[in-house]
Formats: C-alpha cells, sequence, structure tokens
C-alpha cells in the first residue's frame, strides 16, 4: 500500500458561517434570563424563546440561505404574506454569486509496503521485485519547502476571513437570516396568544445599488479565494512519480504471475520431459549452443532455466553432454 500522496480539505463558507453562530447546548446555553436591544437597554420580549431554540433555527435559516434550500414546510407560517417575504428573502440571495471554497492541500510523503515475493514466483517474478523493493522501501522524499508555501495558505485564508469585504458579505447575511427568524417570532407570538388574526412583518424592500454592492463584494473575495487556492494545490511531481511506478509493478507482477499460473495448468510434469523435448528440437543435430536450448525451452514452456539447471536436466537423459570451451556451453550428443 502507498500513503496518499496529498492531504485535501476544502473550508465552505457556508459551513464557517453556520459555524459561526454556536451550537445549542441543552440546559447550558437553554434560558435567556434577559433581552436587550441594540443599544443595550433591556426590552421585554415579544414571546419568549428558549436560547437553544433560537440558535437551531438561525442555524437552520443561515445553512439554507447559503445553499439554496428552500423547504416550503419548514418555513410555512400559516401566513401568505409571511411565507411570501421569506421565499423573496431566499429569491434574492440565490440571484448572488456564490463564494468558492477554499482548498488547503499540502502533500504527504509518501511511504510504500515492499511487495511480497512468493516461493511460487518465477526467477523471472523475482528478480523484477528485488529491483524495485530496494527502490520502494527506502524511497524518500523532502518537502521542506512545497510544506512552507503551503502554510502560508493558512495566513492567506484568516486575511481573507478577517477583512472588511468578508465581514461586509457576513453582516449582509446575517441581517436576512435575522428577519427570517424574526417572522417565526412573530408566528410563534400568534400561536401563543391565540392570534386568529396572524401577524404581518413589513414588507421586504432591498435596492438595486444594496445587491451591485454586495455582487462587486462576493466578486472581490472570489478573486482572493482563486489567488489563495492557486498557491495551496501543491503537488511532489517526484512523490506521483513514484506512485505510478508502484502501480504500474503491482499490474505488471500481477500480469506475470497469471501468465505463470496459465502456463503451470496447460502444462503438468510428464510435458516437461527434457528427453522428448530434445528429441523434437534437435533430431538430427549432433552439436548445439546451450543457450539456444534455453531459449527454446523459455519459449515452450514459458520457463527460463539457468544454465546450471538446464544442464542437470539434459545430462539426465544420459543421451546429452554439456561441455564448456572458451566460457562458451555447447551440448554435445552422447
Amino acid at each position: 500500500m502507498i500513503t496518499p500522496t496529498t492531504n485535501q480539505t476544502e473550508l465552505h463558507i457556508a459551513e464557517y458561517l453556520v459555524n459561526l453562530l454556536p451550537k445549542p447546548i441543552k440546559e447550558v446555553n437553554d434560558v435567556v434570563e434577559m433581552h436587550y436591544d441594540i443599544y443595550g437597554a433591556p426590552i421585554e420580549p415579544l414571546v419568549k424563546v428558549s436560547c437553544e431554540k433560537e440558535l437551531s433555527t438561525k442555524r437552520r435559516i443561515m445553512h439554507d440561505l447559503l445553499t439554496d434550500h428552500y423547504d416550503p414546510s419548514f418555513y410555512d407560517v400559516k401566513q401568505e404574506h409571511n411565507n411570501k417575504y421569506i421565499k423573496d428573502v431566499f429569491t434574492m440571495i440565490s440571484s448572488l454569486p456564490k463564494l468558492d471554497a477554499i482548498s488547503q492541500t499540502k502533500p504527504i510523503e509518501s511511504t510504500f509496503d515492499e511487495i511480497p515475493v512468493r516461493q511460487t514466483d518465477s526467477a523471472e517474478i523475482k528478480k523484477f521485485l528485488r529491483k524495485l523493493n530496494v527502490q520502494f522501501i527506502g524511497y524518500y522524499c523532502d518537502h521542506t519547502t512545497v510544506d512552507e508555501k503551503c502554510d502560508k495558505v493558512v495566513m492567506n485564508t484568516s486575511d481573507l476571513l478577517e477583512s472588511e469585504t468578508f465581514e461586509e458579505y457576513k453582516q449582509f447575511i446575517e441581517r436576512y437570516v435575522n428577519c427570517i427568524y424574526d417572522v417565526f417570532v412573530y408566528y410563534w407570538y400568534d400561536n401563543e396568544s391565540h392570534n386568529a388574526q396572524r401577524s404581518e412583518i413589513n414588507e421586504l424592500h432591498v435596492d438595486y445599488s444594496t445587491l451591485m454592492k454586495m455582487r462587486l463584494c462576493i466578486n472581490k473575495l472570489n478573486t482572493r479565494i482563486y489567488t489563495i487556492n492557486s498557491h495551496s494545490n501543491k503537488r511532489c511531481a517526484r512523490c506521483e512519480a513514484k506512485q505510478k511506478l508502484y502501480d504500474y509493478t503491482l499490474r505488471e507482477v500481477e500480469r506475470m504471475r497469471s501468465e505463470q499460473e496459465e502456463l503451470d495448468r496447460q502444462f503438468d510434469e510428464t510435458d516437461y520431459d527434457m528427453a522428448k523435448f530434445m528429441q523434437n528440437n534437435y533430431p538430427n543435430i549432433d552439436r548445439f549452443l546451450l543457450k539456444d536450448v534455453q531459449q527454446r525451452y523459455s519459449k515452450e514452456f514459458g520457463q527460463k532455466l539457468t544454465f546450471a539447471q538446464l544442464t542437470e536436466k539434459i545430462e539426465q537423459t544420459g543421451r546429452w553432454k554439456v561441455t564448456n570451451v572458451s566460457r562458451a556451453y555447447y551440448v554435445n550428443r552422447i
């Protein structure tokens, strides 16, 4: 097995903004002791809503707005005007461009497991594996320079999220999350007071200049995100090349083993009769190179025997003898 060459994560702005709202914790932030207006003065709320319910509702609204997930059953407040108000807010937000995800990629130093050599492997496969296992087991790649460049992505992302442009976008979204939440507050109030005449919220008014300004704001943020992503997607060419070699080695070994198994099924022990093989291939020749026997044997049976193995098999027939003449091995008929 090989470890992944990259460790890639993405920061989605929708999830980030939702997580800025604290998660409701039962019996910890469940009860609101006092309500305050925008100036910090204590006020009597229209309806008492637990903190848990408020946070859960706002997190749901924030997520649905940013992901264009309008659920008619959830946002049905039993009042046509207010339902239209919520739908109009969703339509307005969905008409704006979406913020791209910030990808954070950091190459991981690759490590490889040894490819095991089986006892049934042929000499060719064993030689092939031993040669490549030396490369894989001892592989090392220094990612210090690449890591330093990737670490800058964290700083750039932090600067983006703390910028005035992103703060402007965040406040815009939060404003309309609160607008929809206010509709729910009116709905809960009417239910508690058993008000047959449902309360209507004010009309939704958004001027054209505000939407154009927000489009420009999102485009600026996406430009910065594109720049961050272009610097963060670092890859290690050396590790990727080694991984391709490793994958190729696995495929090639499986192919060679499959061929060997197929040959083993085709030939049984009687098929490897050396006397019959020599008679069929050298019926009228009294002297020839041992190298020629090795090549023909390998081609016919799919087994490349060494000179020592061939010499033993040939001389066991009692009809041939192998001699060494000036470092050239010859097979001689007796």
